[in-house]
């Protein structure tokens, strides 16, 4: 009941007209016990003087990037554990207390009833504290050797709590008993308690020795020196969340501000000592840099100049004019500048143990004067676009660099002149996650402050901790020669033209290098306008030029670059002795190895052996095929695969989307096909209308699969809020949002129309973006090619189980369009019109920045005969039986051989009325041991067959089919012919 009227009091607060009181209890109390009054005393030490690392932050939050945990803190306090001690003198705490002596107390129990103006009534009950204990004055002191670092001390002091401490059900307890002014709360609340009055410290003491170090000392590791500062002033630690800290029942609070802090049963003085002065390793990351799309474009006509574009690579025609060969570029790869940003993280790493990094968008370190240790560096990038927001790797790892996120020159050269900096580039990992970087840096009273500046460079094809949109890093094209249109094939007089695919990812910088150009230009300067440092040497480098005889890049030349070159990503920072240049003015780059060994992510081909450049920053872009257009526009086209259905004979639509999506295959279909169309936007958030316009073709509508021509009307109208990087599957007349789509997953759009390809068409069919927004239209060109260029792969094997029934050749048939994997939802038919089973295989094709993956139709059966898959196959068979030839009749050895395409042999016994294998030999020759083979339990020898052919429709294949042989002694040696006994077989040898 009681409990009911106290939440309904604050309601009637306002209303009480009226209060009375009466005591209805008056009792005695003792509260009497003991509260634990204890000490402890850790010093500090600078970083590479005591043992490991501890950390400091201000509050801050974990967070996850690439799977590791990072403190959220732009500041870091570091040092070590102190291990041993020699102060100038010992060390006194003390903690100041005035607490209740042991005694009763006097407290008085009353009902307060209140009424309001509306006639109700309320009541409640509340105590009051009539007579206390007397209150003790007391200082508890501790004392820390000279000799100790560290030191721990428990007291015991015997006290009386006040009655609520011990008894909760005693609330409230009051001075002044409420009245209709303060109703339902006291008049004046009960307010004494024990109490910590204040600490105090030692102040400031000096440090005569800290494990083995004394002041002036020398601490070194790995090239940096920092020297020990003389005195070595020591005093309560203040420096970010290192404090020396006091903490009661009641919570804590820094031991330098404990005034009046209430306790009841413990009070616990923690004391961190550390040196007095402390020293700054400043970590800054780059200036945020913009997002780079690439795709497929023609480039007649069309300009890509940095720092809005950037030529990632090209690939073109060659055409025969009158009596040579005559080259025009018409296709590239271009990265275009998106409207987003990448940002970039910097982080340090002081230990190889959990919650011992950091992550900000810059960090500070702070170390004791006399610190040298070793830390690692890494730059990580955020892209967040239109609230989508992933972490993006970076390739090939993290590197020091002479310019700041202010783009400010980084003077390293008085940090390494006196050995307080020391790094060295090495090798990174091409695996995604985070890149870290070490070097090695010390603080001391020559120099407080170090400040570094880092690089990485953005790979935003690998998104964490979700892909928002697949990469591609590779397109196929189609080409010309001499005006045909030839496919994905390679062709002509050379086997290294035309070029059947173009990297969509590559770096940047490298295709702004060609002879008679500018030479290579740092990618920051280029887009964020840092400045560079200049590198002084003369390339000479391996060209080649275009061979009219022979329509080929083939006639070597010799490009030769003077300097200056540009420079901003160091390869070492060296010690004094070492000293090469200087920065001071347009001088040559300092401490920056350019003479020879490999340095960041280049390698050119040089006139008398390989070059390796001084570094310079770039970056990769986010590949994304898309049918080939002649704008940079923000619209990309994909054509994706569409089933149908998924039975061999549709009856009706029950369409099925099929990735990759995007894929490698932007703009190829086959006649008489499925298709649905793909758009991904790559600009700002805008409100438009699209509408898809395709050239020629038709529609299956569901319902009894009917078929009406295209027209020329739009194939769909898309109307939304196109946010960036959105992208919509389209097809007549319905769209739905863009999903990812790996190699052989599909997407399930049920009984929704399909575009179908021309039956009788090859070559290539236009489509048009039309795009309304903000009260503008403007229109979009691309193309894709219908082509009838497919060929096979065929891979066949025969098997060797334990028990052999009958013989069978498995054959895959693998379809390939223009020369490339495709896949499409084809059945294979063969003879009596058996169907072979239909599969979807992913095909891998690695390239320099990761494996890139495919659809392939893939169709299985043992095939006899005539074969149709998208043309006809005529499959012929050819046997493969084994050799034997007797080497030995003595020791009854015998040879065993056969001709590929075998691999091997399996043999069998007949055991149980069936043929149980004896064993397996791989390898196409073998010597045996014949001698307990007997006619009356024969061994029968089957080959293994592996076999790959490649054809195209119309084509006879030969197929090598397995056929066993009998073996038996039939020749006189010692063993004889013991009646009854079974078979056995041995290999000796291989041969």
């Amino acid at each position: 009941m009681r409990l009911l009227l106290w939440l309904i009091l604050p309601a009637l607060a306002q209303a009480a007209v009226s209060v009375t009181c009466i005591k209805t209890w008056d009792f005695r109390i003792d509260t009497s016990t003991y509260a634990h009054i204890a000490f402890t005393f850790t010093s500090l030490a600078p970083l590479g003087v005591g043992r490991g690392v501890v950390a400091f932050t201000a509050l801050s939050q974990p967070t996850e990037v690439w799977g590791e945990r990072f403190l959220n803190a732009s500041e870091v306090a570091v040092a070590s554990r102190a291990t041993s001690s020699l102060w100038d003198r010992d060390l006194k705490y003390a903690i100041k207390l005035s607490y209740f002596r042991p005694g009763l107390w006097s407290v008085a129990q009353y009902l307060c009833r209140a009424r309001f103006d509306n006639g109700a009534e309320v009541e409640g009950v509340y105590y009051k504290v009539e007579e206390e204990p007397p209150r003790q004055l007391e200082e508890v002191a501790f004392v820390v050797p000279r000799s100790s670092s560290s030191y721990r001390e428990t007291r015991e002091i015997r006290l009386s709590l006040r009655p609520d401490r011990l008894f909760s059900w005693m609330t409230p307890l009051c001075v002044d008993l409420p009245d209709a002014s303060s109703w339902p709360s006291c008049r004046t609340y009960y307010t004494g308690d024990n109490l910590v009055l204040r600490v105090s410290t030692p102040g400031v003491w000096r440090a005569l020795e800290i494990a083995g170090k004394r002041p002036g000392d020398v601490v070194e590791i790995g090239g940096v020196y920092a020297r020990i500062p003389d005195p070595w002033l020591y005093g309560d630690c203040d420096m970010l969340g290192c404090r020396s800290t006091l903490a009661t029942d009641a919570g804590v609070a820094p031991a330098g501000a404990a005034q009046n802090i209430p306790f009841s049963y413990k009070v616990e003085l923690a004391a961190v000592a550390a040196p007095l002065a402390w020293g700054k390793i400043e970590l800054r990351p780059p200036r945020e840099v913009p997002l780079y799309v690439s795709r497929v474009v023609q480039m007649r006509g069309l300009s890509c100049q940095p720092p809005d574009c950037f030529t990632v690579a090209t690939a073109g025609n060659a055409t025969w004019a009158g009596r040579s060969w005559a080259w025009n570029w018409t296709l590239a790869s271009v990265a275009v500048k998106s409207p987003y940003l990448l940002t970039p993280y910097v982080a340090v790493r002081w230990q190889h143990e959990a919650n011992s990094s950091a992550l900000s968008r810059a960090l500070s370190v702070y170390a004791p004067l006399g610190s040298a240790a070793t830390f690692d560096a890494a730059v990580v990038w955020r892209l967040d676009a239109g609230g989508r927001a992933v972490w993006i790797d970076s390739t090939p790892g993290t590197y020091l660099r002479a310019v700041d996120d202010a783009g400010k020159l980084v003077d390293y050269e008085k940090a390494g002149a006196l050995g307080k900096l020391s790094y060295r580039a090495v090798p990174a990992s091409t695996q995604p996650g985070i890149k870290w970087a070490s070097f090695n840096a010390a603080v001391d009273p020559a120099l407080r402050e170090i400040k570094t500046a880092w690089f990485s460079p953005p790979n935003p094809c690998r998104q964490w901790p979700e892909e928002i949109l697949s990469c591609v890093y590779s397109q196929h094209v189609y080409s010309k020669v001499n005006g045909t249109w030839v496919g994905y094939s390679r062709v002509g007089t050379s086997a290294k033209w035309p070029i059947a695919r173009l990297p969509l990812v590559d770096w940047l910088i490298p295709q702004q290098g060609v002879c008679g150009r500018d030479g290579y230009r740092d990618f920051m300067e280029l887009t964020a306008g840092d400045p560079v440092l200049y590198f002084w040497h003369v390339y000479r480098l391996r060209a080649y030029a275009f061979n009219p005889n022979t329509g080929d890049w083939d006639i070597p030349e010799v490009c030769v670059r003077p300097p200056p070159h540009h420079v901003s990503m160091l390869s070492a920072v060296y010690g004094a002795s070492a000293y090469r240049n200087t920065t001071r003015g347009f001088e040559r780059l300092y401490f920056q190895t350019a003479e020879g060994g490999a340095f960041y992510n280049y390698l050119f081909e040089g006139v008398a052996g390989n070059e390796y450049p001084a570094g310079w920053t770039d970056a990769l872009p986010l590949g994304l095929p898309s049918m080939v257009s002649n704008s940079t526009g923000p619209w990309l086209v994909y054509l994706a695969p569409t089933t149908l259905c998924d039975a061999p004979i549709c009856t009706a639509v029950d369409a099925r989307i099929w990735g990759p999506a995007p894929g490698p295959i932007p703009d190829v279909a086959l006649p008489n096909a499925g298709y649905t169309f793909l758009v991904i936007y790559t600009g700002s958030e805008i409100n438009a209308t699209l509408r898809l316009y395709v050239e020629m073709g038709k529609v299956a509508e569901p319902g009894g699969l009917r078929y009406r021509d295209v027209g020329g009307t739009p194939l769909a109208e898309v109307r939304k809020t196109w946010r960036p990087l959105d992208g919509v599957y389209v097809g007549p007349g319905w769209w739905i949002g863009y999903t990812p789509l790996g190699a052989c997953h599909s997407i399930h759009i049920g009984q929704r129309p399909v575009y179908i390809t021309p039956a009788n068409w090859t070559g290539p069919i236009a489509v048009t973006l039309e795009v309304e927004a903000e009260g503008s239209s403007k229109r979009y060109s691309y193309v894709f090619f219908v082509t009838r260029d497919v060929s096979y792969k065929i891979e066949a094997s025969s098997a060797a189980p334990q028990t052999l029934t009958s013989l069978h050749l498995n054959t895959t048939i693998y379809l390939t369009a223009g020369g490339v994997p495709y896949f499409h939802g084809y059945y294979a038919v063969g003879e009596g019109g058996r169907l072979g089973r239909s599969l979807c295989v992913v095909a891998a094709s690695e390239s320099r920045w990761g494996v890139e993956y495919s659809s392939q139709l893939a169709a299985s059966g043992d095939f006899w005969g005539e074969v149709h898959l998208l043309g006809g196959l005529r499959m012929v068979d050819r046997y493969v039986e084994p050799k034997v030839e007797l080497v030995d009749p003595s020791r009854s050895l015998v040879k065993i051989s056969v001709d590929a395409p075998a691999v091997g042999f399996a043999f069998y016994l007949m055991r149980g009325g069936a043929w149980t294998k004896a064993g397996e030999w791989r390898g196409r020759c073998v010597v045996v041991n014949a001698t307990a083979t007997y006619p009356w339990d024969p061994v029968l020898i089957l080959p293994i067959v592996r076999e790959e052919a490649q054809a195209r429709p119309g084509d006879v294949v030969e197929l090598w089919r397995p056929k066993p042989i009998l073996l038996y002694k039939t020749w006189a040696d010692p063993s004889g012919f013991p009646r009854g006994r079974p078979s056995s077989l041995s290999a000796v040898k291989r041969c």
